[in-house]
């Protein structure tokens, strides 16, 4: 159970981490990416640690990271991994200390000094530099200087990225939020391919509550607002498109039952059937992707 100074701090993060991932979000090209420098420790020269920050960031401002330093030091290799999220206003950037990822080397206690990073974006010949400071608990803080050096997050970092959103999730799920349902996780159930016009969608309840009631988006589009389950299993042909995915989510449209027990049929093709089991909830939506084959004439 989340303590109520967590639970404060996770309500922040869930609002500015909606607008981060909502369908309206844009890039802000000039500080996504990877940036790479090196940090000096208390300003010392003597103590330098490799930096390496790769930093989403929406056009108005809002600012996820993950931040990797790196040292040697008589035959070790030394680092501290860190989620930070903030702001990026006026060419001035300011992140927090979210969570720390990883500890290499160095204690936990070491790494969590770490509170927060201040910085300005500057040009220099057509490079984009960060320059800024590390700003510890104790009030120490340390210089650092970074070069951007690709538009793109590493594999690595996407990968520490979905695994905290995916953590994130999970605790809203513990602790009974609801999320309105274009701000859900989707979660894959599938993805096929086929060579039908068209495909038919039978979903049905295991166990009827009452109030087990589903809603249908297809493409970003709430093409079924409501449908109850309690009264009939619902059956929807979906048309597809040979030049784009049919991307298909199914939200749970029920105010009092957190997470829906269901199982869908998918009939793709002549005989051709496939069953799932889907359990949308307050804050994941299920997802299936169906890509028509492009027929060659």
């Amino acid at each position: 159970m989340l303590t109520f100074r967590q639970i404060l701090r996770l309500q922040k993060f869930v609002f500015f981490l909606l607008i981060l991932l909502s369908p309206i979000f844009v890039l802000s090209q000039d500080l996504t990416g990877l940036w790479e420098g090196e940090l000096l420790i208390n300003n010392d020269k003597n103590q330098k640690l490799k930096v390496q920050l790769e930093m989403q960031s929406d056009e108005g401002g809002k600012v996820l990271a993950v931040i990797y330093t790196r040292g040697f030091e008589d035959n070790r290799i030394l680092g501290c991994d860190f989620i930070m999220s903030g702001v990026y206003l006026k060419g001035k950037l300011a992140l927090s200390l979210t969570q720390l990822q990883r500890n290499i080397g160095f204690s936990v206690i070491d790494c969590l000094r770490l509170k927060n990073i201040s910085a300005i974006v500057s040009k220099e010949d057509s490079l984009l530099r960060l320059t800024g400071t590390w700003g510890e608990s104790s009030g120490m803080e340390s210089s650092f200087t970074c070069s951007k050096t690709s538009d793109a997050l590493s594999e690595s970092a996407k990968d520490d990225l979905n695994a905290y959103i995916d953590q994130v999730y999970q605790h809203l799920d513990q602790d009974n939020y609801f999320l309105p349902p274009v701000s859900r996780m989707a979660e894959q159930v599938t993805s096929i391919m086929t060579d039908s016009s068209e495909i038919i969608l039978e979903i049905r309840a295991k166990s009827l509550s009452g109030s087990d009631s589903i809603a249908i988006y297809l493409n970003g589009e709430n093409v079924l607002p409501a449908h109850d389950l309690a009264v009939k299993p619902l059956k929807l042909v979906i048309r597809l498109n040979e030049d784009i995915p049919s991307e298909i989510l199914i939200v749970n449209g029920s105010h009092s039952v957190k997470t829906l027990d269901l199982t869908a049929l998918l009939k793709i093709g002549p005989g051709v059937q496939k069953l799932f089991e889907l359990h949308p909830s307050f804050t994941k939506n299920d997802a299936f992707s169906v890509q028509r084959e492009r027929i060659n004439h």
